[in-house]
Protein backbone atom coordinates (compact mmCIF):
# COMPACT_ATOMS: atom_id res chain seq x y z
CA UNK A 1 0.00 0.00 0.00
CA UNK A 2 1.15 3.38 -1.21
CA UNK A 3 2.54 5.85 1.77
CA UNK A 4 0.45 8.51 0.31
CA UNK A 5 -2.60 7.07 -0.45
CA UNK A 6 -5.03 5.96 2.17
CA UNK A 7 -6.86 4.23 -0.96
CA UNK A 8 -6.87 -0.04 0.47
CA UNK A 9 -8.06 -0.93 -2.99
CA UNK A 10 -4.18 -0.02 -4.14
CA UNK A 11 -1.28 -2.14 -3.77
CA UNK A 12 -2.33 -5.55 -1.82
CA UNK A 13 0.97 -6.68 0.50
CA UNK A 14 1.81 -10.54 1.05
CA UNK A 15 4.45 -11.23 3.52
CA UNK A 16 6.70 -13.03 1.30
CA UNK A 17 9.87 -14.89 2.17
CA UNK A 18 12.12 -17.51 1.42
CA UNK A 19 12.13 -18.99 4.89
CA UNK A 20 16.25 -18.35 5.00
CA UNK A 21 17.06 -15.44 7.82
CA UNK A 22 17.50 -12.33 5.57
CA UNK A 23 15.33 -13.14 2.46
CA UNK A 24 11.94 -12.12 3.92
CA UNK A 25 10.52 -9.06 2.72
CA UNK A 26 6.41 -7.43 1.78
CA UNK A 27 5.64 -7.43 -1.75
CA UNK A 28 3.12 -6.46 -4.10
CA UNK A 29 0.75 -8.70 -5.29
CA UNK A 30 -2.03 -6.25 -6.55
CA UNK A 31 -1.54 -2.69 -8.41
CA UNK A 32 -4.81 -1.93 -10.03
CA UNK A 33 -6.76 0.37 -8.79
CA UNK A 34 -9.65 0.08 -7.75
CA UNK A 35 -8.34 -3.45 -7.49
CA UNK A 36 -10.45 -6.67 -7.66
CA UNK A 37 -12.38 -7.56 -5.29
CA UNK A 38 -11.59 -10.34 -3.01
CA UNK A 39 -13.56 -13.45 -1.97
CA UNK A 40 -15.23 -13.05 0.90
CA UNK A 41 -18.90 -11.93 0.98
CA UNK A 42 -20.97 -10.57 3.56
CA UNK A 43 -22.80 -13.42 4.49
CA UNK A 44 -19.82 -15.23 5.29
CA UNK A 45 -19.26 -12.59 8.45
CA UNK A 46 -20.64 -12.95 11.70
CA UNK A 47 -23.58 -11.30 12.71
CA UNK A 48 -24.81 -7.85 10.43
CA UNK A 49 -23.33 -4.57 10.25
CA UNK A 50 -20.38 -5.04 8.48
CA UNK A 51 -18.79 -2.31 5.60
CA UNK A 52 -16.72 -2.41 2.98
CA UNK A 53 -13.13 -0.97 3.78
CA UNK A 54 -11.74 1.40 1.96
CA UNK A 55 -8.99 2.97 3.34
CA UNK A 56 -5.87 1.73 5.60
CA UNK A 57 -6.59 4.29 8.17
CA UNK A 58 -9.99 1.70 8.83
CA UNK A 59 -7.40 -0.66 10.40
CA UNK A 60 -7.14 1.46 13.31
CA UNK A 61 -4.48 1.32 15.16
CA UNK A 62 -2.56 -1.72 12.64
CA UNK A 63 -3.56 0.75 9.76
CA UNK A 64 -1.43 3.58 11.26
CA UNK A 65 1.67 1.21 12.20
CA UNK A 66 1.20 -0.10 8.55
CA UNK A 67 1.70 3.44 6.98
CA UNK A 68 4.61 4.10 9.29
CA UNK A 69 6.05 1.09 9.63
CA UNK A 70 9.60 -0.09 8.12
CA UNK A 71 10.75 -3.12 6.69
CA UNK A 72 13.55 -4.03 8.39
CA UNK A 73 17.04 -4.47 6.31
CA UNK A 74 17.09 -8.01 7.89
CA UNK A 75 13.68 -8.81 5.60
CA UNK A 76 14.02 -7.85 2.44
CA UNK A 77 14.36 -9.71 -0.14
CA UNK A 78 16.64 -8.65 -3.56
CA UNK A 79 15.52 -9.71 -6.70
CA UNK A 80 12.19 -11.93 -6.53
CA UNK A 81 11.56 -14.48 -9.37
CA UNK A 82 9.09 -13.37 -11.78
CA UNK A 83 7.54 -16.41 -11.93
CA UNK A 84 6.55 -15.83 -8.53
CA UNK A 85 4.12 -13.28 -9.62
CA UNK A 86 0.33 -13.78 -9.58
CA UNK A 87 -1.49 -13.95 -13.24
CA UNK A 88 -4.43 -12.41 -11.21
CA UNK A 89 -5.76 -11.80 -8.21
CA UNK A 90 -8.10 -9.78 -5.74
CA UNK A 91 -8.09 -8.47 -2.41
CA UNK A 92 -11.36 -7.40 0.36
CA UNK A 93 -11.87 -6.20 4.02
CA UNK A 94 -14.95 -5.84 5.98
CA UNK A 95 -14.90 -3.51 8.58
CA UNK A 96 -16.96 -3.30 12.20
CA UNK A 97 -16.00 -1.21 15.38
CA UNK A 98 -13.10 -2.90 16.54
CA UNK A 99 -12.61 -5.88 13.91
CA UNK A 100 -11.62 -6.19 10.12
CA UNK A 101 -12.10 -9.65 8.24
CA UNK A 102 -10.50 -9.57 4.72
CA UNK A 103 -8.47 -11.35 2.49
CA UNK A 104 -5.89 -11.66 -0.27
CA UNK A 105 -5.68 -14.10 -3.27
CA UNK A 106 -3.90 -14.82 -6.45
CA UNK A 107 -3.21 -17.23 -8.99
CA UNK A 108 -0.11 -18.35 -10.60
CA UNK A 109 1.46 -19.88 -13.07
CA UNK A 110 1.35 -23.73 -11.52
CA UNK A 111 0.25 -25.25 -8.13
CA UNK A 112 4.12 -25.69 -7.31
CA UNK A 113 4.56 -22.15 -7.29
CA UNK A 114 1.42 -21.71 -5.62
CA UNK A 115 2.46 -23.88 -2.62
CA UNK A 116 6.04 -22.01 -1.87
CA UNK A 117 4.60 -18.80 -2.56
CA UNK A 118 1.79 -19.50 0.06
CA UNK A 119 4.62 -21.39 2.28
CA UNK A 120 6.60 -18.12 2.32
CA UNK A 121 4.26 -15.73 2.69
CA UNK A 122 3.26 -17.57 5.93
CA UNK A 123 6.89 -19.02 7.19
CA UNK A 124 7.60 -18.22 10.46
CA UNK A 125 10.37 -15.40 9.41
CA UNK A 126 7.85 -13.63 7.43
CA UNK A 127 5.20 -13.76 10.45
CA UNK A 128 8.16 -12.25 12.39
CA UNK A 129 9.03 -9.52 10.00
CA UNK A 130 5.58 -8.72 10.54
CA UNK A 131 5.49 -8.27 13.65
CA UNK A 132 8.77 -5.86 13.40
CA UNK A 133 6.72 -3.83 10.77
CA UNK A 134 3.85 -3.38 13.66
CA UNK A 135 6.14 -2.35 16.27
CA UNK A 136 6.64 1.09 16.71
CA UNK A 137 8.78 3.76 18.96
CA UNK A 138 6.44 6.37 17.66
CA UNK A 139 3.13 4.67 18.79
CA UNK A 140 5.08 2.74 21.78
CA UNK A 141 3.66 -0.79 20.38
CA UNK A 142 5.25 -4.21 20.62
CA UNK A 143 4.43 -6.81 18.25
CA UNK A 144 4.60 -10.59 18.72
CA UNK A 145 4.02 -13.55 16.23
CA UNK A 146 3.34 -16.69 17.27
CA UNK A 147 1.81 -19.65 15.57
CA UNK A 148 -1.52 -20.51 17.75
CA UNK A 149 -3.58 -23.86 17.01
CA UNK A 150 -4.11 -23.62 13.12
CA UNK A 151 -3.81 -19.73 12.79
CA UNK A 152 0.00 -16.78 12.79
CA UNK A 153 -1.33 -14.84 15.65
CA UNK A 154 0.14 -11.20 15.85
CA UNK A 155 -0.26 -9.79 18.80
CA UNK A 156 -0.04 -6.03 19.42
CA UNK A 157 0.68 -4.13 22.94
CA UNK A 158 0.42 -0.11 22.66
CA UNK A 159 0.26 1.60 25.95
CA UNK A 160 -2.96 -0.26 27.66
CA UNK A 161 -4.27 -1.95 24.49
CA UNK A 162 -4.03 -4.92 22.71
CA UNK A 163 -4.94 -5.61 18.88
CA UNK A 164 -4.68 -8.87 17.64
CA UNK A 165 -4.28 -9.73 13.93
CA UNK A 166 -4.64 -13.45 13.10
CA UNK A 167 -2.94 -15.04 9.15
CA UNK A 168 -4.54 -17.75 7.80
CA UNK A 169 -3.05 -19.59 4.51
CA UNK A 170 -5.05 -21.44 1.98
CA UNK A 171 -4.45 -23.32 -1.31
CA UNK A 172 -6.27 -24.95 -4.17
CA UNK A 173 -4.11 -25.82 -7.00
CA UNK A 174 -2.36 -23.05 -8.83
CA UNK A 175 -4.46 -20.22 -6.42
CA UNK A 176 -3.83 -19.53 -2.61
CA UNK A 177 -5.35 -16.59 -0.42
CA UNK A 178 -4.34 -15.49 3.46
CA UNK A 179 -7.07 -14.60 5.28
CA UNK A 180 -6.62 -12.16 8.17
CA UNK A 181 -8.70 -11.45 11.50
CA UNK A 182 -8.36 -8.10 12.88
CA UNK A 183 -10.00 -7.58 16.29
CA UNK A 184 -9.18 -5.26 19.56
CA UNK A 185 -8.83 -6.68 23.12
CA UNK A 186 -9.85 -10.36 21.86
CA UNK A 187 -8.83 -12.33 19.09
CA UNK A 188 -11.73 -13.28 17.02
CA UNK A 189 -13.71 -17.12 17.83
CA UNK A 190 -11.72 -20.46 16.25
CA UNK A 191 -14.97 -21.21 15.42
CA UNK A 192 -15.69 -17.98 13.51
CA UNK A 193 -12.26 -18.14 11.78
CA UNK A 194 -12.61 -21.35 10.07
CA UNK A 195 -16.16 -20.72 8.40
CA UNK A 196 -14.39 -17.42 6.99
CA UNK A 197 -11.40 -19.67 5.71
CA UNK A 198 -13.41 -22.52 4.47
CA UNK A 199 -16.12 -19.83 2.46
CA UNK A 200 -12.72 -18.49 0.69
CA UNK A 201 -11.13 -21.72 0.35
CA UNK A 202 -14.96 -23.22 -1.63
CA UNK A 203 -14.20 -20.11 -4.07
CA UNK A 204 -10.90 -20.05 -4.31
CA UNK A 205 -11.08 -23.96 -6.34
CA UNK A 206 -13.38 -22.13 -8.95
CA UNK A 207 -10.00 -19.79 -9.75
CA UNK A 208 -7.60 -22.16 -10.85
CA UNK A 209 -8.02 -25.18 -12.95
CA UNK A 210 -8.70 -28.63 -11.14
CA UNK A 211 -5.17 -29.82 -10.02
CA UNK A 212 -4.64 -33.34 -8.47
CA UNK A 213 -1.89 -32.25 -5.96
CA UNK A 214 -4.46 -32.61 -3.02
CA UNK A 215 -6.14 -28.96 -1.74
CA UNK A 216 -3.92 -27.58 1.20
CA UNK A 217 -5.25 -25.99 4.45
CA UNK A 218 -2.32 -24.18 5.79
CA UNK A 219 -3.70 -22.25 8.51
CA UNK A 220 -6.97 -22.47 8.82
CA UNK A 221 -8.39 -23.88 11.86
CA UNK A 222 -7.24 -24.28 15.39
Amino acid sequence: MTEDDDDIRGNVFIPQGSGAPSTSAMRPVLKAKPGPPGLIRPGDLPARGWKAMTKISQLGLVGKLWKTGTVPASCETPGLAKESEPTKGGGSGFRRPGRVIGDIYGVYSGSSVSRATLSDAVSAKSMSCFAKILSSKRFHSRATARRVGGVHRIVIRSGGRTDYVDVAGVQRGEANALVFFIKYKQPFAADVEQAVVSAVSKRLAGQARPSFWPNTLLAGGR
